[in-house]
């Protein structure tokens, strides 16, 4: 590890925020291939119960019918494809979050990293780098 770092507080917000994206991102799936995993298995128990009874929903088996489209007791008015979206919708607020607290660390940063310097030669550095900086600038 070599310090002082070279990563810029931009940087390591960005890489923050990509970080907490793709956790995000991997959480949602895992718990949606794990809806679909219970779903496959609550499937095929019903399935092998309509078999194994010998009815089938064409021939009276109502109840086996309704209890295959109504699989894990979740209400009819919302379907599991909803309950995914709003999984999905919650995701991607979360990661909206960070992404607003990030942007707000930057700029707190931007304008009191003066105040938070420690150091007289830190102090001069920026003080240096903001001259340079704006004399790079030139509107014409």
């Amino acid at each position: 590890m070599k310090l002082p770092t070279r990563l810029t507080v931009v940087e390591l917000l960005e890489n923050y925020i990509h970080y907490k994206a793709s956790e995000e991102i991997e959480a949602f799936t895992l718990r949606r291939t794990h809806q679909l995993n219970k779903m496959n298995q609550a499937c095929s128990k019903n399935s092998n119960a309509v078999r194994k009874s010998g009815t089938s929903p064409a021939k009276g088996g109502v109840t086996n019918a309704k209890s295959i489209l109504n699989l894990n007791g979740v209400k009819s008015s919302r379907s599991k494809a909803d309950l995914a979206n709003e999984d999905l919708i919650k995701t991607f607020a979360r990661i909206n979050e960070s992404k607003r607290i990030c942007e707000d660390l930057r700029v707190l940063f931007d304008f009191l990293l003066f105040q938070m310097l420690l150091y007289e030669n830190e102090q001069d550095q920026y003080r240096h780098f903001l001259t340079d900086y704006y004399n790079m600038i030139r509107i014409p």
